[in-house]
């Protein structure tokens, strides 16, 4: 005797939430995150010494060996000089130290402000 097929439901299952991920794929957000925080500090020089902060939306193409091969600015672009000077610095950014499972596109908000990072860094 055959078994009947179930009737599918009509809608799928909801996607799990940010916090429903597993341990291993929220640590690698972690490590990516504080990867860019750390590589933010070398676009101090993009910011106008009269500027007060700045936030600049970016999408960071990385390839999975760390490079970054390509910055694009989403929505509204700063300021041409800012834009130039944040996609020359950022386009030099490797992100080799952490493991990424493939080609990439990074999306964050980069507050930026002069003085905000010591100038030995």
């Amino acid at each position: 005797m055959r078994q009947m097929a179930r009737p599918i439901a009509a809608s799928s299952p909801p996607r799990p939430k940010t916090a429903d991920r597993s341990p291993v794929l929220r640590a690698r957000r972690d490590l990516l995150l504080a990867a860019i925080r750390a590589r933010a500090a070398s676009l101090r020089p993009c910011v106008p010494a009269d500027a007060a902060e700045l936030h600049v939306p970016v999408r960071l193409h990385v390839l999975r060996n760390g490079p970054v091969k390509s910055v694009e600015f989403p929505g509204e672009p700063p300021a041409r000089e800012l834009r130039d000077c944040v996609r020359r610095i950022a386009t030099h950014w490797s992100f080799q130290d952490v493991e990424l499972p493939a080609d990439l596109e990074l999306f964050a908000t980069l507050a930026l402000s002069p003085g905000a990072w010591p100038a030995s860094e």
